[in-house]
């Protein structure tokens, strides 16, 4: 895989090989594929746009798949039967694929996209156990494809925790009882939009919305009743905007809004925007601000609705 330094590199755009068994229908669905794919800036190789009449493609295939990043392996009903034969160009391709696989046994070279594969078997043979993106739910084509998009850049929707310290290394029992009680999960959402509650007073003010280059860091401090105060500290935010008296459904991009303070109070009815360093946007609704005199419990609360851009 490639190091993360490039990765990281605003210039890094993955080479990938597209191999599929071609069949009426389904080219479409592997064009359709393709072309957003190299709107979000992955160099993709396909035959349909890449070889012309008359082109070697023996020559296109092996051209193709040495010099990919990746491979994604469509994997169909044809493509699975054409591969565990050796029949055609999928076969040829397998033989190139394999080789690889050979040298590299632990590589993660070739990403299996399932799509039209009806058997109990949802790749070939020589793909077998290798984790594949699924494809063959339509209504979860975002989800697929987004895990298959941060893959092919070297990102992770659900990206590891920082590591917390060491709860044993405190002198006090009573404080190493503290952190072991406290749960951060209760502080993230990782879904793109949803409505979230969490004790504001806790956990520094902090609440992670999104995953991955889609997260963002919601920083809160008390401003009393029905408001609350929202603050560009975390390392992950860019700027925060105050969209005054507006709903979620009618928050308007970015550049609409003042984004130049450090701080802004917010009232319940009061929208926020939320730009990470990533370039991603949030809006995020205030639905209840609760204090510890309003609470039920006596725990201030904060309810958000939020939806991030993806």
């Amino acid at each position: 895989m490639t190091n993360e330094t490039a990765y990281d590199s605003a210039d890094f755009h993955p080479r990938v090989f597209m191999s599929y068994s071609s069949a009426e229908g389904h080219n479409e669905w592997v064009l359709r594929l393709c072309t957003r794919l190299r709107g979000n800036g992955v160099d993709v190789v396909l035959d349909q746009w890449e070889a012309s009449l008359g082109s070697d493609l023996a020559h296109f295939m092996e051209q193709g798949l040495v010099g990919a990043d990746r491979v994604i392996a469509v994997c169909s009903d044809s493509y699975i039967q054409k591969a565990n034969e050796g029949q055609r160009g999928v076969g040829y391709e397998k033989k190139i694929m394999t080789a690889a696989l050979i040298k590299n046994a632990v590589s993660d070279h070739i990403v299996p996209v399932i799509r039209d594969a009806s058997g109990s078997k949802v790749t070939p043979v020589f793909l077998d156990g290798v984790r594949y993106a699924d494809f063959r739910d339509d209504d979860k084509w975002d989800t697929s494809y987004n895990e298959l998009l941060f893959d092919l850049f070297g990102q992770r929707i659900q990206p590891k925790p920082v590591l917390g310290k060491n709860p044993f290394a405190a002198n006090s029992t009573v404080i190493t009882a503290q952190a072991i009680q406290f749960d951060p999960t209760a502080f993230v959402s990782s879904a793109l939009n949803g409505t979230v509650t969490f004790p504001y007073n806790d956990n520094d003010g902090n609440f992670v919305i999104g995953n991955g280059v889609n997260a963002f860091t919601v920083a809160v401090s008390t401003a009393g009743h029905g408001s609350i105060h929202f603050l560009n500290d975390p390392s992950d935010i860019s700027s925060i905007a105050l969209a005054a008296s507006t709903r979620l459904e009618d928050v308007q991009s970015p550049e609409n809004y003042d984004g130049s303070s450090r701080a802004r109070t917010v009232r319940v009815g009061d929208s926020v925007v939320l730009v990470n360093t990533a370039g991603r946007v949030a809006a995020v609704e205030i639905v209840e601000v609760t204090i510890r005199d309003t609470a039920a419990d006596g725990v201030p609360m904060l309810t958000l609705r939020y939806s991030i851009a993806a």
